[in-house]
């Protein structure tokens, strides 16, 4: 389930790349979009087409490279890095298959 299993870590987040597990519950285009506390939209990354299962899984690898697809390199859409502070990741898995259902978590990650 998307929204008991999903995480991103390490979370305080005080490396220079951190990373997110996500869990696929069916098959479906899978985004995760990163805000801070004013709602502004920092950073946003399309998983792309998804199946049943599959699980998009950083697993630590981020802090030796940024181009795990899993990664968040602690910057925003330009580039820079981000400020200390709260952040909000809104997971989203749209379905393609049967109903269409959107599945969508938000968790906090925490940057000291």
């Amino acid at each position: 389930d998307l929204s008991r299993e999903a995480f991103f870590a390490p979370n305080p987040y005080n490396g220079t790349s951190g990373w997110f597990y996500l869990p696929v519950p069916g098959t479906g285009r899978l985004r995760a979009r990163i805000y801070n506390l004013v709602g502004d939209l920092v950073y946003e990354k399309d998983f792309g087409l998804r199946g049943l299962g599959e699980n998009v899984n950083g697993n630590g690898v981020c802090v030796v490279t940024h181009t795990d697809p899993a990664c968040w390199p602690k910057v925003n859409r330009s580039g820079q890095r981000v400020a200390p502070g709260v952040y909000f990741a809104v997971l989203r898995l749209e379905a393609t298959e049967g109903t269409r259902a959107v599945c969508q978590v938000v968790k906090k990650i925490l940057i000291p």
